[in-house]
């Protein structure tokens, strides 16, 4: 049992981990989920890992907002709701909301043409995040 709790809090201090780099690191995000799934282990603080989980989707979608090819980055973000989901964790959104409104206001105004992938994985996005854009 010692040993059960010291991993249930390393893999508590991991899934932190993964919400407070630069950006979210999927596979791990993946991997520590899956174990604590696997080992029927709890998620220690759902409510700060909610806001940290928020909080990591505004900053990669601000990223996105200021970047060019970020089709890989929003494959990415798209993961991340199943998980969020699954373990029943409910970050803020509405702030990540306003981004998405603004980066699709950005994309209406741009002369550029859009590569369908990457409209398709933004569509997703926005059904993700409860945004409707016409």
């Amino acid at each position: 049992n010692a040993y059960r709790t010291t991993f249930e809090y390393i893999l508590n201090a991991d899934l932190i981990d993964c919400f407070q780099a630069d950006r979210i690191n999927i596979k791990s995000l993946e991997r520590i989920l899956g174990e604590i799934d696997k080992w029927n282990m709890k998620l220690e603080d759902p409510s700060t890992i909610s806001r940290m989980g928020g909080d990591a989707i505004l900053r990669d979608l601000k990223w996105i907002a200021t970047e060019k090819d970020t089709l890989k980055r929003l494959q990415r973000l798209n993961r991340i709701f199943p998980l969020l989901k699954k373990f029943r964790l409910s970050p803020e959104l509405s702030r990540s909301q306003n981004v998405y409104f603004e980066i699709s206001l950005q994309q209406k105004e741009s002369k550029s043409p859009i590569e369908k992938e990457w409209m398709e994985q933004f569509s997703l996005l926005g059904d993700n995040l409860g945004v409707k854009v016409e």
